[in-house]
């Protein structure tokens, strides 16, 4: 049932942001581009901690004390403001804490990090010129999966962390950002994504006993450029 609620709060969402966007965009027409594209972009996600439990210590949070990510995709555009594209997504978080209810506080060593691979679908809803240039807004969604790997996470004092530390789960994404034009071909592209990822059960790696990682909605922001490529 929490499943289904998270999916329909992202799904909600994205029909909030569709609104929100066209009412700000106005009349203008959507985006006539053609053809195929590249992109890069460079940001990090909020919040960054992670609910967790195990049946040891009960439930808790790892809080990294930072986090950092990369993101490509390659797609093309359909007319009339539509483009699909293939994503992916890297995020790492370093070092930080897990803390349980019940007390303990465990230091961690190294980098968790998660790969997320999106097919998305994306909507121009209007342009209009500023003194930066012509901004257009879109929204979108996208389904795919999320590969965890917690392999090089050490608990300080303890040492590497035993079991299974790779989960793959399913993920999926409401999408809302704006595009600015800076040369014929040459776009800032801006993001906000509203990802969702399943839980995920780490087998055997916390003391002898499993870790899980629940399911959750993170917010992630991107921003850097997409290139036409005709």
């Amino acid at each position: 049932m929490i499943r289904k609620l998270r999916i329909l709060t992202i799904a909600g969402l994205s029909i909030f942001a569709a609104a929100a966007a066209t009412a700000y965009a106005g009349d203008t027409a959507p985006s006539d581009q053609s053809g195929f594209y590249i992109l890069g972009r460079l940001g990090t996600a909020l919040p960054i901690e992670q609910d967790i439990r195990n049946p040891i210590f009960g439930k808790g949070d790892y809080d990294p004390d930072d986090g950092f990510g990369l993101e490509g995709a390659a797609g093309k555009y359909f007319g009339d403001g539509w483009r699909a594209e293939i994503s992916y997504k890297w995020l790492r978080g370093s070092d930080g804490t897990a803390s349980f209810d019940i007390g303990p506080v465990f230091q961690l060593d190294g980098h968790g990090q998660s790969q997320t691979v999106l097919f998305n679908v994306l909507k121009t809803v209007g342009s209009f010129d500023t003194l930066f240039g012509t901004i257009s807004p879109f929204v979108g969604a996208g389904v795919g999966f999320s590969s965890l790997d917690r392999s090089d996470i050490k608990l300080v004092g303890f040492g590497t962390i035993p079991g299974d530390n790779t989960e793959t789960v399913f993920a999926a994404a409401a999408h809302l950002g704006y595009d600015v034009n800076l040369a014929p071909g040459v776009t800032l592209s801006s993001q906000w994504s509203f990802q969702y990822a399943d839980e995920a059960t780490f087998k055997g790696a916390f003391f002898g006993a499993d870790l899980v990682r629940e399911s959750q909605i993170q917010i992630s922001t991107f921003t850097g450029l997409r290139i036409d490529l005709n």
